[in-house]
């Protein structure tokens, strides 16, 4: 397997944006690689992408690599260059270890019952077998909530079957137990042609089903007066008799009938005296009467006297039907109504044909009267025209009798009928809602088939994925071993737990580890791991970033000999650090035969490998020492590119700790150390504090409040003289022994403090009797305050305000005196004078949500609300506070 030489050329990576590693002065052609840099000098940037190779990751678009390798470390050995898209050789040999690598290495399974995963790859399981746990329960509870929605179908549908049999059973009086839900199911499985009543029909049917049984009840039969006897009368009427014909009695029919009826009587007595005047009856009178009274008109008389016999007989058969007509009482309550209805139909038809025939009657005996007479005929038919017919109307009513008659003999039969119908009723009624829930209830059953599917699915992945982490699983007993050379003792102890292990510190469980002990652990896991990997420790590549940047110095030593003992298996290591110490110690650690020792620089902003024999001597041994060196060179030749200034603020800001905290020893910050040391009111002192403000940033870097920051580069180098100044005034035989071991000359140098670029002293008004609130608000208005005239080193203050309250502590202090730039705009989150309808204040300016407020640094104090009414000015930005002056505080 290879070993990487050198990495020929790295371009459009982040950092490395044309690295070339022309020269063979920095070889990684031994075992041990230990690599020096500081942050920002491409360490991290160079493990990334190892990391990437490692993981098999094409270069990013536009990136391109080449590397030198070789078979084995002796320069014997052929060497050949492969590039970005051959790199499967080296990710075979290559594992990296870096702070990505520690953070992936931890993650919480359990934390309430404080359980952990330890390993990516682990961790990476456990992630899946999470995600598929989360499944299982999203099923799960997606089940529990589908099962209610069924159980909730299926109550409804048994509530509505058992709503269907309770209707049968009230309205057909049957015991609780002859009729349930399950009879209404069997019902219905068998219900060939549903039918629903009408609420009449319901009615009626109900009645049939409470009635009793009736009699039986005659037909209705009537004497019918047809047209064939109609006639006859009609041609009676039409005769006339043949007798001689006495015309005075022709035209009076009442005396034609006085006359009929004396004649009659004198035969009877045989007088012939009249019997009504008692005068003497002539024998001719009497033969010329019986002449017109003959035997044909006696015919006629007879038959006409008989036909009225039979129309008065129909009359009274009539009448008798009439009173006959059976009550609808007697017929059961269904039949009731549809017989009332045809039985008035024929009382008011016999009404109505009884006064037709009294009609025909009363022409008969007119005829009877007059039998001369001819003309009754035609009246008679007309009259005979009136006269209706029973049959429709009779079979009609003995329809509705015979139906009747049927159930009687029929009863029980019926009756059973009736409440099938009844039955039929309600089961149809409730059907088509029971078929919409039968249509749910099968969609229902065809997701839960589909979920029991997917729930087998899922906890078959479970169980596999949970057998893998049991056989991948790093046993507690390796780590607890492992933490106890690290730590010299059993700090802290692993249990296994199910999928992952409890901590425990001492014999309680640990809530959370230390960074220290997370890096521990994920180094343990690290060198682990690749024994369980069954790797071929002879031909793997090893690349540790910073790994024991986070520990204490109590169990620094164990560390590096836990890291040094496991390396030493394996082909080739690289260890980068950006601590010296690290760096020194590990020199010690490991032989130097076996080692190269390089550092890693930034230089034309873009990085530089150098075999800095200065800072890597073995007599060289103190990184303050090189902090001196960096600075005393930049102050002597100061670099060409610009973009190489940025870091070496932060140098002179550790530098000056760095001396500071053996001069004035104690927790206070810098700026308390300078003025403890020299106070403040110098120019030089004043100098130094701009290391001290802003974090030792350029300002076109990060902004800052402070009252002198580095405004561009172009001051660096006269800013780092005064600080060598400075260090050589409070300690000369220090500052001269620095110089002795980083090599230079100690020839006379000035000792007369340059001011720096930038700002210079100038006079402004300094307003003491009109004061800024700070708290609730003061009024600004105005006319004439007292001031005094001071001197400032800053070219932006145009006038200082003294400041009253707390409201913007500690930021700015109660009493304290603040410098002002005059501007009529602030920028969000600056502080600045204001004054809000007519109040003055020195507040921040901060947005949230579109609307604007003033903000105290105090948090007892609330926000307040700039809106549209309100009346704002900016007078002018918070750009420092004053100074003391000598003999304040």
């Amino acid at each position: 397997m290879p070993v990487l030489l050198k990495i020929a050329k790295l371009k459009n990576y982040r950092f490395f944006s044309d690295f070339k590693w022309e020269n063979d002065c920095c070889l990684f052609n031994k075992q041990f690689n230990l690599i020096y840099g500081w942050n920002g000098s491409g360490k991290t940037t160079l493990c990334d992408f190892f990391k990437e190779i490692e993981k098999g990751k094409p270069c990013p678009s536009g990136a391109q690599a080449e590397f030198l390798i070789s078979d084995d470390f002796p320069d014997t050995s052929p060497r050949r260059k492969i590039t970005h898209a051959s790199t499967a050789e080296l990710a075979k040999s290559l594992k990296v270890f870096d702070q990505n690598y520690i953070d992936d290495t931890f993650a919480g399974i359990d934390p309430i019952k404080h359980i952990v995963a330890v390993g990516k790859e682990q961790i990476h399981l456990l992630d899946n077998i999470d995600k598929w746990r989360k499944r299982r329960d999203f099923v799960i509870k997606y089940k529990n909530n589908h099962t209610l929605k069924i159980d909730k179908l299926n109550k409804a549908i048994g509530d509505k079957k058992s709503e269907i049999a309770k209707r049968v059973r009230e309205h057909l009086g049957y015991p609780q137990s002859s009729f349930t839900k399950n009879h209404v199911d069997k019902q219905l499985q068998i219900l060939a042609a549903p039918c629903t009543l009408s609420t009449d029909e319901i009615h009626k049917t109900l009645a049939e089903i409470s009635g009793e049984s009736r009699e039986h009840i005659a037909s209705i039969a009537i004497d019918t007066f047809d047209m064939s006897t109609a006639n006859d009368i009609a041609n009676i009427l039409s005769e006339s008799p043949s007798s001689i014909i006495i015309d005075d009695l022709a035209n009076n029919s009442n005396i034609n009938k006085w006359v009929e009826d004396g004649l009659a009587l004198h035969e009877e007595q045989a007088s012939s005296t009249c019997l009504f005047c008692r005068n003497p009856i002539g024998t001719n009178r009497l033969e010329s009467l019986k002449k017109h009274f003959d035997d044909s008109y006696r015919k006629i008389s007879t038959k006409v006297e008989s036909k009225n016999q039979i129309i008065s007989s129909l009359i009274k058969s009539l009448e008798v039907k009439k009173s006959i007509i059976p009550d609808k009482i007697k017929f059961y309550t269904e039949f009731r109504d549809e017989y009332e209805g045809f039985s008035k139909q024929l009382v008011e038809l016999i009404e109505s044909n009884i006064r037709t025939l009294n009609k025909l009657k009363n022409i008969l005996e007119k005829k009877k009267i007059d039998l001369i007479n001819q003309k009754f005929k035609d009246d008679f038919l007309d009259t005979y025209s009136e006269y209706k017919t029973f049959d429709t109307t009779a079979s009609s009513i003995n329809n509705v009798i015979d139906r009747n008659n049927f159930k009687t003999a029929n009863f029980i039969k019926e009756i059973d009928a009736a409440k099938e119908k009844i039955k039929i009723h309600h089961l149809s009624e409730g059907k088509s809602e029971l078929d919409s829930f039968d249509v749910l209830s099968k969609s229902f059953r065809a997701k839960s088939e589909k979920i029991d599917r997917a729930s087998k699915k899922i906890n078959k992945k479970l169980e596999q994925l949970e057998k893998t982490v049991k056989n991948t699983k790093l046993p507690a007993e390796r780590i607890n071993k492992d933490i106890a050379i690290i730590f010299g003792r059993q700090e802290i102890s692993f249990v296994d737990q199910g999928d992952g292990y409890k901590i425990f510190r001492g014999s309680i469980e640990a809530d959370n580890l230390s960074r220290g002990e997370q890096n521990a652990v994920a180094l343990i896991y690290f060198f682990n791991s690749l024994e369980d990997y069954n790797i071929i420790k002879s031909a793997t590549i090893i690349m540790l970033d910073d790994p024991i940047s986070s520990f204490d110095s109590n169990f620094y030593f164990n560390i590096l000999a836990y890291i040094r003992d496991h390396c030493i298996k394996y082909k080739q290591i690289f260890l980068l650090t950006h601590k010296f110490s690290v760096t020194r110690d590990c020199m010690k650690l490991f032989d130097k035969k076996l080692s190269n020792r390089y550092v890693l620089k930034r230089s034309n902003d873009s990085p530089v490998l150098l075999n800095e024999h200065k800072l890597l001597n073995e007599n060289y041994w103190d990184e303050y020492v090189y902090l001196f060196s960096l600075i005393y060179d930049f102050t002597q030749n100061p670099p060409a590119n610009y973009q190489e200034y940025f870091i070496y603020p932060n140098i002179a800001r550790r530098l000056l700790e760095a001396f500071l905290a053996f001069k004035i020893p104690g927790n206070e910050d810098l700026v308390d150390k300078i003025a403890n040391l020299s106070g403040t009111s110098s120019i030089l002192a004043r100098a130094v504090l701009r290391l001290a403000h802003g974090k030792s940033h350029l300002r076109t870097i990060g902004e800052t409040n402070g009252t002198d920051f580095i405004e561009n580069y172009e001051e660096l180098p006269q800013l780092f003289k005064n600080l060598l100044i400075y260090i050589e005034e409070h300690d000369s035989v220090h500052y001269h022994k620095l110089k002795e071991l980083c090599g230079y000359p100690d020839e006379v140098e000035p000792t007369v403090v340059v001011p720096p670029a930038g700002p210079t002293t100038h006079i402004v008004r300094l307003y003491t009797e009109m004061p800024v609130a700070a708290g609730i608000g003061e009024y600004l208005h105005d006319g004439d305050f007292e001031y005094e005239e001071i001197e400032v080193l800053n070219d932006k203050c145009n006038f200082a305000l003294k400041v009253s309250g707390d409201s913007m502590e500690p930021e700015i202090p109660d009493g304290s005196c603040v410098m002002i730039h005059a501007t009529e705009e602030v920028a969000i989150g600056r502080i600045g004078i204001f004054i809000l309808d007519r109040e003055a204040y020195i507040k921040r300016l901060i947005q949230k949500g579109g609307q604007y407020f003033l903000q105290s640094t105090n948090k007892k104090y609330g926000l307040i609300s700039v809106n549209e009414h309100s009346n704002l000015r900016t007078v002018g930005e918070f750009i420092g506070l004053l100074p003391a002056a000598p003999g304040e505080e």
